[in-house]
């Protein structure tokens, strides 16, 4: 099916799905990118923790030695501070770390490992040295050594390296909670970026929906008013058919109008402007105009009233008016889908540079994470070095001046490299040249003298069995064995930390990617079908606007465009050739469509003056019967009363029987007279309470005793010809009442009421009337009884059937003469003043 053959509903659907499935699409890329940010942060965060905790277990570790060495050159129990200290720390962190590191068994197992090998150290060696120095006490051959370490010149500049490097490390955990603040707000300011960036995309949706639904509306409107002339030009119903369509279709697109428009004042003030307009021409002039052409067709009035109306163009300012408003709607959103794409622009670049904000917060994090590390590798260098010193002036070996030197050319290596990080930064640069002052002071104050003094000294015979313990070396076997193994610790997880890096860096690359194709194409897709739609909707809105004022105008020649399509717009266009087709059949039967209105206006002048004859016939004929009836009256009347007692009783029978059928006559020629001006009277509608209405009857009729009327509920009050509702009540109650068997009957009169018609019920118990003479009961002259038995007209319900007919209402008759049970049931239609 081509994209044009679609219907025009899910063409709007498809063009606004398309681009919010890519948005939305974005969303998900987004929040799953900012989930891997947060998540590998969290995991290059706990990395770094780790490493810094393995760190400081390697610090308090050769604290414990440290303390242990120096106490052991000295006999001061002031040098085991810091190896009580490191005892308890060391394990603490070690059983804290593997907690850390739950999730890897491997790592958990070296700890393991680590913790042993560290606790036989201490069981095996630093014990029993430690109470072998106590034992020992002071040797005299390294009491010049002793002095010159008691002193704690050594203690003091490398707690002040301490400080200095405590305070560098400081300084990076403060950059890193501040980059770790800029790196959550510039996440926070990409997806509020990102938002707006949805919400122009909605807002350009519903402009465009806005645009579309009011170009509908102004075809709406053309089929309203072409179906209008279309009808005004034949007189025949269907060709309001497109006048009714366009009339359900304004009111459902004003509706949906209303809803775009509610966040748009100016637009909303406009539709509700244009429904106004509008809703005025269609009152005043096209129903006007429809309503003029039916009472033609009805012969009320002429063709030429129609064309004279046609001719004045009265509503024509009224329609310029409604197509100028929408005109202007239109108008409005485009203006605001130009502001939109700005700020969509505006936005994008909002959003590009706050994800740089979030590469660059992310490189500046990975950048202090490396400089805490070497910060605390530089300690434990500087550490390394104590170590080497102190374990060579317990021994006078050389070897131990091994670690020494190495923990030397790997401060210097780490002091380099931290300088090489830093990038300049004055404040680090200046606390890198304080620390590397203080050990090199250190150096050349405190080492280089007591390396000489040891050599010097070499090993005293005080202290030969401590000189043999430590000379086992098992303490050194242990203490590296840790140290090994804290450096494989730490090599694995450099090597996670380096892994974990490396793959947030990848999706980082990969989201940017798909975020920047997936706005492109939501960009270019929206673009596309905003355009496409857009074509195709109001071009072929206006061809077919044009071609149906052509056509309103006349113009039968004129080409219908779309009829090919195979969506709204092509039922539009083959429903306009539908119209064509029409319209040149009546340009074809017009003229004869006049001959024949001249035709029906000649008939229904004729009708006319016939019913007008009828009824002065009627009223002549009744005039001039009554007279000589009355005469005949009278003269009866009269005999009667001069022969007094002298007449036998058959001649007085037949005076009395000449007398009821005159009153009989009488009374036909009455009915007969009521009959025929039925619908002429100039009644005006008015309002009518049934329940005073039926009570006036009941006056009226002097119902006799024995005979009750009840009204049962309240009857309704309705506007309408009060002497016609009138005279049909009066009939009914009337005949119930003369026509009764006995002399008590029970009459109920009862009634409701609906939107357009009034419903009432007379009941009665009289003897009722057998359904064969249902039907029979509403004609003329027709009566139930012998006329011997009961002189009537038999007009009463053929006139009250008559009436109703004339309002445009029924009568129902059930009656069940063995229950006793007569009821009569006539709708009555309400005024059209009270609709």
């Amino acid at each position: 099916m081509k994209f044009q053959d679609l219907e025009l509903n899910k063409k709007i659907l498809l063009a606004v799905l398309s681009p919010l499935s890519l948005l939305f699409v974005l969303v998900i890329i987004t929040v799953v990118t900012v989930n891997t940010m947060l998540e590998s942060a969290r995991w290059v965060e706990h990395t770094n923790k780790i490493l810094g905790e393995a760190a400081k277990i390697a610090s308090s570790a050769v604290d414990m030695e440290t303390g242990m060495r120096g106490f052991l050159l000295t006999g001061h129990d002031s040098f085991l501070e810091p190896y009580q200290s490191g005892n308890v720390l060391t394990f603490t962190l070690i059983h804290k770390l593997k907690e850390e590191v739950s999730d890897n068994p491997q790592q958990v197992k070296k700890l393991e490992q680590i913790q042993k090998t560290l606790q036989r150290w201490n069981d095996d060696v630093a014990i029993k040295n430690i109470a072998l120095r106590r034992e020992i006490g002071d040797a005299a051959s390294i009491n010049d050594l002793s002095v010159m370490m008691a002193n704690g010149k050594g203690k003091v500049v490398f707690d002040e390296f301490r400080a200095q490097i405590d305070t560098y490390i400081q300084r990076q955990v403060e950059r890193l909670r501040e980059t770790h603040t800029n790196f959550t707000q510039a996440i926070n300011n990409a997806t509020a970026n990102f938002v707006a960036i949805k919400s122009d995309f909605d807002s350009v949706t519903e402009s465009h929906e806005i645009t579309d639904q009011a170009s509908l509306l102004l075809l709406s409107a053309r089929n309203m008013q072409t179906g209008m002339r279309g009808f005004l030009l034949s007189g025949e119903e269907p060709f309001l058919a497109p006048y009714y369509a366009g009339e359900r279709n304004f009111k459902e697109l004003v509706s949906k109008l209303k809803v775009l428009s509610a966040d748009r004042p100016l637009q909303l003030k406009l539709v509700e402007k244009a429904e106004v307009i509008f809703q005025e021409w269609n009152s005043s002039i096209a129903k006007s105009a429809i309503e003029l052409r039916r009472s033609v067709n009805k012969g009320l009035n002429k063709l030429s009233d129609v064309e004279t109306r046609v001719a004045q163009n009265l509503g024509k300012k009224q329609f310029d008016m409604f197509r100028d408003d929408i005109d202007a709607i239109i108008s409005e959103e485009l203006k605001i889908l130009n502001i939109l794409q700005e700020e969509v622009l505006i936005a994008e670049k909002r959003y590009l540079i706050d994800n740089q904000s979030l590469v660059d917060s992310k490189d500046l994090v990975n950048e202090t994470n490396m400089l805490m590390h070497r910060a605390h590798l530089l300690l434990v260098s500087a550490i390394n070095m104590e170590t080497g010193l102190r374990g060579f002036l317990l021994t006078g070996k050389e070897p131990y001046l091994d670690i020494y030197s190495a923990g030397v050319g790997s401060f210097n290596a780490y002091l380099n490299d931290l300088r090489g990080m830093t990038g300049g930064e004055a404040r680090d640069m200046a606390q890198l040249d304080r620390i590397e002052a203080i050990i090199t002071r250190w150096r050349k104050t405190v080492v280089e003298p007591m390396i000489q003094l040891r050599r010097n000294i070499k090993t005293a015979k005080t202290m030969g069995d401590l000189g043999e313990e430590i000379s086992s070396e098992m303490g050194k076997r242990h203490f590296d064995d840790s140290r090994q193994m804290l450096i494989e610790f730490r090599d694995v997880e450099e090597g996670l930390l380096k892994l974990r890096i490396d793959e947030r860096d990848r999706d980082i690359a990969k989201s940017y990617l798909f975020i920047g194709i997936t706005l492109l194409a939501a960009v270019i897709i929206g673009a596309a079908f905003a355009l496409v739609i857009g074509r195709g909707i109001t071009s072929p809105v206006r061809a077919l606007t044009g071609v149906m004022q052509r056509l309103a105008d006349g113009d039968t020649g004129v080409d219908i465009p779309g009829g090919d399509r195979k969506d709204e717009l092509g039922l539009m266009a083959k429903t306009v050739e539908i119209f064509k087709e029409n319209l040149t059949r009546i340009v074809q039967l017009q003229k004869a469509t006049k001959v024949v209105q001249h035709e029906l206006e000649k008939q229904s002048d004729e009708l006319e003056r016939s019913n007008q004859e009828l009824e002065n016939f009627a009223y002549i004929a009744s005039h001039d019967l009554k007279a000589p009836l009355r005469g005949i009256s009278n003269l009866s009347k009269w005999i009667s009363e001069d022969l007094g007692d002298s007449v036998d009783d058959e001649t007085r029978e037949n005076l009395d029987l000449m007398h009821s059928r005159v009153e009989r006559l009488e009374g036909m020629l009455d009915g007969i007279l009521e009959f025929s001006r039925v619908g002429r009277g100039n009644h005006k509608p008015e309002k009518v309470d049934a329940n005073i209405l039926v009570a006036d009857v009941v006056d009226y009729l002097s119902v006799p005793e024995g005979c009750e009327v009840h009204i049962s509920g309240e009857l309704p009050t309705l506007v309408t010809e009060k002497i016609p509702l009138e005279q049909v009540f009066r009939n009914l109650i009337g005949n119930a009442v003369k026509h009764r068997d006995a002399d008590e009957i029970l009459i109920h009169v009862s009634g409701f009421e609906d939107k357009e018609t009034c419903t009432f019920e007379v009941r009665d118990n009289g003897p009722g009337i057998s359904e064969e003479f249902h039907e029979r009961v509403f004609l003329m002259f027709q009566t139930l009884k012998p006329r011997d038995e009961m002189e009537a007209s038999g007009m009463g319900l053929a006139l009250v059937k008559k009436l109703i007919d004339y309002n445009g209402g029924d009568i129902f008759l059930e009656s069940n003469p063995d229950k006793r049970n007569t009821v009569f049931r006539f709708t009555w239609n309400k005024s059209e003043e009270l609709k």
